[in-house]
């Protein structure tokens, strides 16, 4: 049997990669890393009656954006937990009481911002101000479904590879988006 051979802060992905969550490369990250990472972990930590992936809670927090959003919030709302792929949903008891998995989670998160061009330093701010207020209306809903028996329409309880799917297809959309919009302007 051969033993697998994986150093402290390392791990194996799905693209076969060995990849360094504390000094992360953002040359080895890959979107379907992130969208598979997303797609099999359950948000709330999994405390919920039925499956809800963060990708899907992603691609929600995309969708309570004003229609009008430009392709550079979509993208950074698309993203804004794609560390959650790598090192998991911590709930935030939990992580505040561990100020070491933060600052891991900031380092990896500003990573995957930079490999794809996602909330830029000097819009970083304004940018991450308003994907706080779609990601807690959508945990609002999120909540309200899960521990109150609400029903919305916009929750769909993907399985996980129909999360994956449509994780990936609303990063292209975005990404064809932001290509044909390509001048420059927020």
């Amino acid at each position: 049997m051969t033993e697998l051979k994986v150093n402290a802060g390392e791990m194996r992905l799905l693209s076969g990669r060995l990849f360094n969550f504390i000094t992360p490369d953002p040359a080895l990250i890959d979107i379907n890393d992130i969208a598979a990472g997303l797609a099999y972990k359950a948000h709330f930590s999994g405390q919920i009656p039925n499956f809800f992936s963060i990708a899907e809670h992603s691609t929600l927090c995309v969708d309570l954006l004003p229609k009008n959003s430009p392709a550079l919030l979509k993208l950074t709302t698309l993203l804004h937990d794609a560390s959650e792929a790598y090192l998991g949903d911590m709930i935030k008891p939990l992580k505040i009481m561990m100020p070491d998995f933060g600052k891991i989670e900031a380092v990896l998160q500003k990573a995957i911002f930079l490999k794809f061009d996602a909330a830029p330093d000097y819009l970083f701010i304004d940018l991450m101000h308003r994907v706080k207020l779609v990601d807690k209306e959508s945990q609002v809903i999120e909540y309200n479904c899960f521990y109150n028996s609400a029903i919305d329409a916009r929750l769909k309880f993907y399985s996980p590879d129909l999360s994956k799917w449509v994780f990936i297809k609303y990063f292209n959309d975005i990404m064809a988006e932001l290509k044909l919009n390509d001048n420059g302007n927020y």
